[in-house]
């Protein structure tokens, strides 16, 4: 799985699912995949849909932070 990285992303504007993509190097479907798992998208946006910019930093960061595995001292992963 690929960790995104949110610091591409203004949070004061607002991006089209393509825009959204090519920014952090996915693919449209992750993006829509996202929107299904609970990306929210500006309200009555349908060609295009609007993604905000601070809620698709928030929805990365928590994507990557459920990755993060907490390890002991001596453990190994």
């Amino acid at each position: 799985m690929t960790r995104f990285n949110p610091q591409k992303i203004y949070a004061h504007l607002s991006y089209a699912v393509d825009e959204l993509a090519s920014l952090l190097g996915a693919n449209e479907k992750t993006i829509y995949r996202w929107i299904n798992e609970g990306l929210r998208t500006v309200p009555d946006s349908k060609k295009p849909i609007l993604i905000v910019g601070s809620d698709a930093k928030d929805f990365i960061r928590l994507r990557n932070s459920k990755k993060k595995v907490k390890m002991g001292r001596h453990d190994f992963y």
